[in-house]
């Protein structure tokens, strides 16, 4: 017994850890980071931190909201109602014509309707071309239209909204908890200026509060045949394969999947008569791993499959070497260069398309550049790359509003609208930040569920992976639907630690 306490002990600490870590990096450097850029702005910056943190305020009301006998059908009906109302407004205003990768994956999904079209973009970065593909279908039932993709990031937006509510629901057991979650995803400032850009992004971040769910059912205490677990687990396989395909990260959540599992599961101290079943629970979980992992690489397959018969060309399955060997450039700031991009466009034509060949080639050209680099240079190298990514939401207002559609019932001026919507934008992204270091200290403290786990180590591992790879502000955007947890569990420590004064307040008047 004595065994199992200091192995529930040493698991506690490595929770902890894990909540600390994320509560550091990137939440709190994240926030000191935006506030520090946030003081260079001329004006409007303070009527836009007081607008925002009206916002959380209401937000932060709904955590006082007594129970109230309201059909769960109502409060998902709600929710999705008002993230689609809240986007369609921008939407509206921002009548986007999509420029860049975006207008590309809605022209050659155009002409994918005609059939299969060599196409080396396609090929060359699959998750765009995975999601040109989905666009085809998509426009095969409707109108082949950039509108049709916008309506279909708004409807996309509402699930991620239900979804958030759900898994918030589901790991607190409070409903409140939920809906404070999903308001923080419907008033996310970069959120509703993204949903006018196609692309794959929106879909991973809908389907990431799903593959949290099926990984809390599948891995729960109660009781069902081995058939259904397994089908949930080729389902959570067959979601993380999707997302993958959009945005390549998925592998990360399935990582911090596993981590989670070995820490509350198998690291948990047992009962001395329930070891002898420890064996074969494990070996349980490891063959729906298995089945994970199995429906995962099919589903990649089958998508890499698609992408090859549409464009007509093998596609890229080793992408590693490009965006190392632009992350890892600090000639460029780890950001992608109209030259750098060129060099390694010629690398591919020059190799007759060899993705293997080319990928060793940059893989080997991205070691050496920091090779021999005093230990210093690295770190400020780093670091530069951390501001710049977590600093400022600019980049998602800039792609937002960069070029106007055509006839637009509004016209607005792209200057004057950045000098407005910066500070809000970035307003949002800093008290968002701020509330989530509170949040994950909370959860360092209060939280031991796999659901809040597996979010905090995806979000973490994430974030160390930016500072190896091509940064830019915009890839943060698969966050979204993982962020509003810890700004949620922040208001809770907000609210908590209000009651603790109050009650230190009302001992000492007693006292008094």
């Amino acid at each position: 017994m004595k065994t199992d306490t200091h192995r529930s002990h040493f698991t506690s600490i490595l929770i902890r850890t894990a909540f600390i870590l994320l509560a550091v990096l990137p939440f709190l450097l994240g926030s000191l980071a935006a506030i520090g850029y946030y003081s260079t702005y001329g004006r409007n910056k303070l009527n836009a931190l007081l607008m925002v943190g009206l916002l959380f305020g209401a937000v932060y009301l709904t955590l006082h909201i007594k129970k109230a006998k309201v059909r769960e059908a109502w409060i998902i009906a709600g929710v999705f109602l008002v993230t689609v109302a809240v986007r369609a407004a921008s939407l509206i205003l921002f009548n986007t014509q999509p420029i860049s990768d975006y207008m590309d994956a809605v022209q050659a999904a155009m002409t994918f309707m005609d059939g299969p079209a060599r196409s080396l973009e396609t090929a060359r970065f699959p998750y765009w071309g995975f999601y040109r593909i989905t666009l085809t279908a998509l426009f095969q039932l409707f109108s082949p239209s950039v509108v049709t993709a916008k309506v279909f990031n708004l409807v996309l937006s509402g699930l991620s909204a239900v979804g958030i509510y759900l898994l918030g629901r589901k790991i607190t057991g409070e409903r409140r908890f939920g809906l404070a979650a999903a308001l923080v995803y419907v008033i996310d400032a970069g959120s509703i200026l993204y949903v006018n850009m196609p692309t794959g992004e929106h879909i991973f971040v809908a389907l990431f509060p799903l593959a949290v769910l099926l990984f809390l059912a599948l891995f729960s205490q109660g009781e069902r045949s081995m058939a259904m677990r397994s089908g949930m687990a080729l389902a959570l396989g067959v979601v993380s394969g999707l997302m993958d395909m959009y945005k390549p990260v998925a592998l990360i959540l399935l990582i911090a999947m596993g981590i989670t599992l070995a820490l509350t599961e198998w690291l948990a101290a047992k009962p001395a008569q329930e070891k002898k079943t420890r064996g074969k629970q494990i070996a349980l979980h490891l063959i729906l791993i298995a089945v994970t992992l199995a429906g995962f690489f099919a589903t990649k397959a089958l998508a890499f499959s698609a992408i090859e018969h549409y464009a007509e060309i093998p596609p890229n399955r080793h992408g590693v070497g490009w965006t190392l060997r632009v992350g890892l450039n600090q000639a460029s700031r780890g950001r992608v260069s109209a030259p750098l991009a060129y060099y390694m466009h010629s690398q591919y034509r020059d190799a007759d398309e060899d993705y293997e060949t080319v990928n060793a080639q940059l893989m080997e050209e991205a070691l050496a550049l920091i090779e021999g680099i005093p230990a210093g240079e690295l770190l400020a190298f780093v670091q530069d790359k951390f501001q710049f990514t977590w600093q400022s939401n600019q980049d998602f207002l800039n792609w937002a509003t960069n070029t106007q559609a055509e006839g637009s019932l509004y016209v607005y001026d792209s200057e004057a609208v950045r000098l407005l919507g910066d500070p809000l934008n970035d307003a949002f992204l800093i008290l968002s930040l701020v509330l989530s270091t509170l949040g994950a200290g909370y959860c360092a403290l209060r939280r031991r569920d796999k659901g809040t786990l597996v979010m905090g180590l995806f979000i973490l591992g994430f974030s160390l992976l930016l500072l190896a790879v091509e940064v830019q502000q915009r890839y943060r955007s698969v966050l979204a639907s993982a962020i509003p947890f810890f700004a949620a569990y922040g208001l809770y420590a907000v609210r908590d630690g209000i009651s603790t004064i109050r009650g230190l307040l009302r001992k000492k008047r007693g006292h008094d």
